[in-house]
Formats: C-alpha cells, structure tokens, sequence
C-alpha cells in the first residue's frame, strides 16, 4: 500500500501484483502459515456428498429427458404416418380431378 501511496505522491513504480503476492506466499510458508489444500478435512467430504447428490440428480434428469425425447420421437413419428396417409389421399384425389379437367383436343381449320 505504501509503494502505491509513493507512486501518487513521486511517480515510482509500485510492485505488480502478482510479484506481491509471491512474496506474501513466500512469507507465509516460512512463518508455517501457508495453506496449499492438499490435506484432506471434513468439508471436503461434505463436498464429496453434495458433488455425488447432484450427479444422481444430473442423472435422473438425463434419464427423464431420454424418455422425454422417446415420446416425442413415438408422437412425431405417429403424426408423419398420418399426414402421409392424408397426402396418398389428397394425391390420389387430384389426380382423379386433373383427368375430369383434361380438355378436349380443338379441331384444325383447314
């Protein structure tokens, strides 16, 4: 905070802040202060727990979605069976009409 406080008041440059935290690591590790998080306590059990309620939750929800996804694969197909029975008989339909439309051939003059 000093070095902050001279820079506005001289112009020096202070510390960049990853070099100030070095040191304060550094420092730390020597008075035995310093916690890297590679021992093992009850809180990260208690994630553990909580990481393994929410995969089952994640999991069950996956499964819900997949069935989901089955029934509307099961409705679209249903409906594509009937719109093409709909369409044969539209098609079938029309072409009944354009032979009742067919002009008759014109006689030439001569």
């Amino acid at each position: 905070m000093e070095e902050r406080l001279n820079f506005l008041a001289s112009g020096t440059k202070p510390k960049k802040n990853t070099d100030a935290m070095k040191e304060v690591i550094e420092e730390l590790k020597r008075e035995g202060l310093y916690y890297d998080g590679s021992a093992k306590g009850k809180t990260q059990e208690k994630e553990t727990k909580k990481d393994k309620k929410k995969k089952k939750v994640e999991s069950d929800d996956e499964e819900q979605s997949d069935e989901e996804d089955k029934k509307k694969k099961k409705k679209d197909k249903k409906k594509d069976k009937k719109k093409d029975k709909k369409r044969k008989r539209d098609d079938s339909d029309d072409d009944e009409e354009v032979e009742e439309v067919k002009p008759k051939k014109k006689k030439q003059k001569n």
